[in-house]
C-alpha cells in the first residue's frame, strides 16, 4: 500500500486537495475487491492539529512527524 499525504494549512481551499483526494479514494474503491486499499490517504498539517480551510470547514490533520 501505498501513503499519499495531503498536506493543508489554515485558509487553504479545499478545491485544491479534495480533488486528487477524491480521484485516490476512488482508486482505492476500484482497487478494493483484493480487501485491501492501493492507496493510504492522510490529511498532514506542520502541527497535526485542527486547521480551518478558507470556507470555514475545519479538519482534524495529522503532523509532518507523526509516524503513522
Amino acid at each position: 500500500m501505498r501513503r499519499i499525504g495531503f498536506l493543508v494549512f489554515p485558509g487553504c481551499s479545499l478545491l485544491d486537495f479534495t480533488g486528487p483526494l477524491t480521484a485516490f479514494d476512488v482508486a482505492n474503491r476500484l482497487h478494493g475487491t483484493s480487501g485491501q486499499p492501493a492507496y493510504r490517504i492522510d490529511v498532514l498539517s506542520e502541527a497535526g492539529t485542527l486547521v480551518q480551510s478558507a470556507p470555514g470547514l475545519v479538519m482534524q490533520t495529522q503532523g509532518l512527524d507523526d509516524p503513522a
